[in-house]
């Protein structure tokens, strides 16, 4: 389905939007058994609570965006290898993303923890977040949280010489100038491809590490993304049957 004239989004786009959002909305507010029985029904549950909170659940930022660190950091590995000959400036945008994709990640892990076991508000949780260094949120925060301490582990440091280097980078001035070819390295597509692979370890390391909480949220959100997924799926391919009927007419 193209754009109208008034530029409004097409059902694909609206689709991937919803699927971001209504997953957590259902679960939130205790639709998810009645979801995976009758979507339908449990949508419109969901609407009509929407109603009568008149929007100040999703004003209040309550929705975490919940990136998928291993399909978006394989895309961006993808692409670095399709355009490896090309000036240091471009190179730096790569290793801007893949520290953003890391950090995401963690940021996110996070949330998610303090969102489901500790009763913080998103606006909360992020105050808190904002005010650590990735050292602390990956070390004794994160102790604190699940009893575990990655900056312990062997990976860390490479990691954290690519955060040093994304910094240097963004925040260059002529007086650290003398470490410039010391940071240099870190902009070439082997060194950020291994990052992103010690950032995939990260990743894992902290799947094995969530709470109970945790691990049944991600089940229900990925069993409620499946059935979202479906049910477009098949609203498309009714959409189409009927167009063609029509033609055919």
């Amino acid at each position: 389905m193209m754009k109208n004239k008034e530029n409004l989004i097409t059902a694909d786009e609206a689709h991937k939007i919803l699927r971001e959002i209504l997953p957590q909305l259902i679960i939130k507010f205790g639709l998810y058994e009645m979801f995976t029985k009758n979507p339908d029904k449990a949508i419109e549950k969901l609407k009509s609570i929407l109603a009568s909170t008149k929007g100040r659940y999703l004003s209040e930022k309550n929705i975490i965006i919940i990136c998928d660190f291993p399909s978006e950091r394989r895309k961006l590995l993808s692409f670095m290898r399709k355009n490896q000959n090309i000036d240091k400036d471009l190179k730096l945008m790569f290793l801007l993303q893949a520290v953003a994709l890391f950090e995401n990640m963690v940021n996110t892990h996070l949330q998610i923890e303090l969102f489901l076991n500790y009763d913080f508000t998103i606006k909360e949780i992020n105050n808190i977040l904002y005010k650590l260094k990735m050292e602390d949120k990956l070390g004794w925060f994160l102790k604190i949280i699940c009893g575990k301490d990655f900056t312990k582990s062997k990976k860390w440091k490479l990691i954290d010489d690519n955060l040093k280097a994304r910094n240097f980078f963004i925040h260059y001035k002529p007086e650290t100038g003398e470490k410039y070819d010391i940071y240099l390295k870190y902009l070439e597509i082997p060194s950020i491809e291994k990052f992103l692979e010690h950032s995939l370890y990260c990743y894992n390391y902290l799947k094995k590490v969530r709470s109970e909480k945790f691990k049944d949220f991600d089940r229900k959100i990925k069993t409620t993304i499946r059935i979202l997924d479906e049910r477009h799926e098949a609203i498309k391919k009714s959409s189409m049957l009927k167009v063609n009927k029509t033609e055919k007419q």
